[in-house]
C-alpha cells in the first residue's frame, strides 16, 4: 500500500497493521502519532527552508500575489513551522490548509481547492509546486498548474513520473532556480 498523500492518521493506522500482532498491543494510531509528533517537532524547528523560498515569498507578496499553502502535513506541525523565527512572514496560518482540515487526503483535490478560497483565488489561475505524485495529481484536479520539486526522498521513479505531470516536463531543485532562469534571460 502506498503512504504518500494519505492523512497522518491513515499512517498511523497502517503502520500498526504492519507490525507482528505481539507488537500492536496496546498500539492505537493516537500512541503512534503522539511518538511520532515528539520526534517531528523536534525535526520541524530545525528542518531548513528549501533554497529561495523566502526570495520567492516575497517576491510574490511584493507583486500583489496572494500566497496560501496547502498540504498534508498535521495542523500542529504546521504550526511548528509558523512559528519559527525564521518563516516567511507572508505565511499566516488563516491561508494554510492542511488535508486533516478538509477530511482528504492527496491526490484529493478539497485541500488545494480549500487553499485557493482562502485567498480569494479561482484554483485555474494558481500554481503549486509539488514534490510528491499524489500531491501534483490533487493541484492539477483542482484546476492549477503545477511545477515539480524534487527533493531528499524523492526516487527516481517517482521524479520520472512526477515530471511527465508538470509544468515543463521537469522538476525544480530549488526555488533559486526560479530566479537564476529568470535573471539569466
Amino acid at each position: 500500500e502506498d503512504i504518500e498523500g494519505m492523512r497522518y492518521s491513515q499512517i498511523a493506522e497502517y503502520t500498526i497493521r504492519l507490525l507482528p500482532a505481539a507488537l500492536q498491543s496496546g498500539l492505537t494510531p493516537a500512541s503512534v502519532m503522539d511518538e511520532w509528533n515528539a520526534t517531528a517537532h523536534q525535526m520541524y524547528t530545525e528542518v531548513a527552508w528549501t533554497a529561495g523560498a523566502h526570495r520567492l515569498i516575497a517576491s510574490l507578496v511584493a507583486a500583489g500575489v496572494k500566497v496560501a499553502v496547502a498540504t498534508a502535513l498535521p495542523g500542529d506541525l504546521l504550526c511548528v513551522l509558523l512559528a519559527r523565527p525564521d518563516c516567511p512572514s507572508a505565511l499566516v496560518l488563516e491561508h494554510c490548509v492542511t488535508c486533516e482540515e478538509v477530511g482528504a487526503a492527496k491526490p484529493d483535490p478539497r485541500v488545494y481547492v480549500t487553499a485557493a478560497s482562502r485567498i480569494a483565488a479561482d484554483p485555474r489561475r494558481c500554481v503549486a509546486f509539488e514534490d510528491t505524485l499524489k500531491g501534483a495529481n490533487a493541484a492539477i484536479a483542482a484546476g492549477m498548474r503545477v511545477f515539480g520539486m524534487r527533493d531528499e526522498i524523492t526516487n527516481g521513479h517517482v521524479e520520472a513520473e512526477l515530471a511527465k505531470m508538470v509544468a515543463g516536463g521537469k522538476l525544480i531543485d530549488c526555488f533559486e532556480s526560479l530566479f537564476a532562469s529568470a535573471e539569466g534571460a
